[in-house]
């Protein structure tokens, strides 16, 4: 069993059983980033827009496939992104691997609470995952709203 390791919150490192994630191209990391930010699942012509601002074609399509190939190898699971009605997402296990999935489960689990105790110990959890912005370094459109989404639900979270 693989353990993997994903941080993208003030920090971006990824790890699979405890070493460093080589991902073969930088296009294969950026595309990882890319489907954190959209968990619900992108299109292939919305991603190409937005990661190489090209149009499908036969080239491009290969870039795709490629860079989706070395992402899948990278992170050591042919599953780890799945097509679903023409949407690519990352697999329910990958997603789970990232400080994001994990913040946002403990603000769930503390809105849920029944008592203080389990809220505040939610919280403390939720704290300690976040040591930054998501995506810091990332200037592209796609991750500039993704972080200002986090940073508005957060905010609401614990306003």
């Amino acid at each position: 069993m693989t353990h993997l390791l994903l941080l993208t919150l003030g920090q971006t490192d990824a790890a699979l059983n405890g070493e460093p994630v080589h991902w073969g191209s930088a296009s294969a990391e950026h595309l990882l980033h890319y489907l954190l930010a959209h968990p619900e699942g992108r299109r292939r012509d919305e991603i190409l827009n937005d990661l190489w601002h090209t149009d499908m074609g036969e080239q491009s399509g290969n870039r795709f496939r490629v860079t989706l190939h070395r992402l899948r190898r990278a992170l050591g699971r042919p599953d780890a992104v799945v097509e679903e009605h023409g949407r690519f997402r990352l697999s329910d296990e990958v997603l789970q691997a990232s400080d994001v999935y994990r913040l946002y489960a403990a603000l769930r689990r503390a809105e849920r609470a029944g008592d203080e105790e389990t809220r505040l110990l939610a919280y403390r959890q939720a704290l300690e995952l976040y040591r930054g912005d998501f995506l810091a370094g990332c200037a592209d459109d796609w991750a500039v709203q993704a972080r200002e989404e986090h940073r508005g639900l957060t905010t609401l979270q614990n306003g």
